[in-house]
């Protein structure tokens, strides 16, 4: 009996191997797979082109169109004219030179021996321009002379000008006419009157602010007595150097 058992049981075991054995064994008789042939097909410019061509362009996005720039602000024209006077130009002049006695007109007539030598005169003034010529001002004078007697003639005036002025680039030619009263005195005797006063000028402008020239002026100086055979008027010249201030 334990023969029979051991020899079914070599007979499964081989049974076993046998089919075992069967299953591994590759089939030699079916054809081996071949790899499978993959074809690059290299792209043809020309084709793209035409196909580029033939194709139409996407459109573009419509954009409103950009706004102008706003113009720039127009600047209002330059006035490069050049004005060497403007109305509410202002100046103060100052000049120092000397005085000459020319005459006396007496009730008899002119007499010309005035018995009076060279002397000095001086003056300062103000003046402003209402318009581009015309300038209106005062000057404050003081004016001596010595007399053959050794004494001394002193006079203050003190004027209210107008100015005419012409002009040439820089050459100022002011014309005037001044009018007040003067102050005088000679030997202890004083006497207050009138005076008369034109003067002319020739001024250069050194710059804005200074010009500088020579200036001439008349003195009408009358004395008026109770008696008239002792009336006087006195006719005196100034030559004077001048300076004037601007501003």
């Amino acid at each position: 009996m334990k023969r029979l058992i051991i020899t079914m049981f070599l007979t499964l075991a081989g049974l076993s191997l046998a089919v075992a054995q069967t299953g591994n064994t590759p089939d030699t008789e079916s054809t081996p797979s071949q790899p499978e042939t993959v074809v690059t097909v290299e792209p043809n410019p020309a084709q793209n082109a035409t196909t580029a061509d033939a194709e139409p362009a996407p459109a573009k996005p419509d954009n409103p169109p950009a706004a102008a720039p706003a113009p720039a602000p127009e600047r209002p024209e330059s006035d490069t004219s050049f004005e060497p006077i403007r109305k509410g130009d202002q100046f103060i002049s100052f000049s120092l030179g000397i005085g000459k006695p020319l005459f006396n007109f007496a009730p008899g007539g002119i007499v010309t021996e005035t018995n009076m030598k060279l002397g000095g005169t001086g003056s300062v003034g103000y003046s402003y321009f209402i318009n581009g010529k015309i300038a209106l001002g005062a000057e404050l004078s003081f004016c001596f002379n010595q007399t053959i007697g050794e004494n001394l003639l002193f006079y203050l005036p003190v004027t209210f000008k107008a100015t005419y002025e012409f002009m040439y680039k820089r050459i100022h030619m002011p014309v005037s006419l001044g009018a007040g009263f003067a102050f005088q005195t000679h030997n202890h005797n004083n006497y207050f009157g009138p005076i008369l006063k034109p003067e002319a000028a020739v001024y250069y402008q050194f710059n804005h602010e200074w010009s500088f020239g020579i200036l001439t002026a008349w003195n009408f100086i009358p004395e008026w007595y109770t008696d008239s055979e002792n009336n006087r008027t006195g006719n005196f010249l100034d030559v004077k150097a001048g300076l004037r201030y601007h501003f």
